[in-house]
């Protein structure tokens, strides 16, 4: 867990230093601020899926999965593992989880609390509700 925010911690600690970009993105350090967790959410999808496939099909051995990218290429390799998202299994973990989760959010409602401001047209507070057990 900590391998994967300190990348992003320090590419956001570095990013910051840099000028602002002029346009549209020139708000509060440019694009540029957005680069840690973009690169984040690209890679940490293939790295699971990399470690879930040298751990269930390698065996955990790291060299012969590297192996196989310096043979085949690595986008090849990663084209040749990645699994379907149209696979039976795939759906049933999916279904699962939205079901769990709407369960829970019946089960374990929580407090409900008002924080909005109120809407100048009609004047309607939203009220939230706490997240878990509070």
């Amino acid at each position: 867990f900590y391998c994967i925010q300190l990348p992003s911690l320090f590419l956001s600690m570095t990013i910051n230093k840099a000028t602002p970009v002029s346009g549209a993105c020139s708000g509060g350090g440019g694009c540029l601020h957005s680069l840690g967790p973009l690169l984040l959410m690209a890679i940490a999808p293939a790295f699971i899926i990399v470690m879930w496939h040298v751990s269930r099909y390698a065996g955990g051995d790291i060299t012969s999965f590297a192996l196989r990218c310096k043979m085949e290429g690595i986008f090849v390799t990663l084209y040749r593992i990645w699994p379907s998202p149209w696979e039976k299994a795939t759906w049933s973990i999916i279904v699962s989880f939205v079901a769990f989760e709407a369960f829970l959010m019946g089960a374990v409602p929580g407090a409900e609390f008002v924080v909005a401001t109120t809407t100048p047209s009609s004047g309607h507070r939203s009220v939230y509700t706490v997240n878990g057990l509070s």
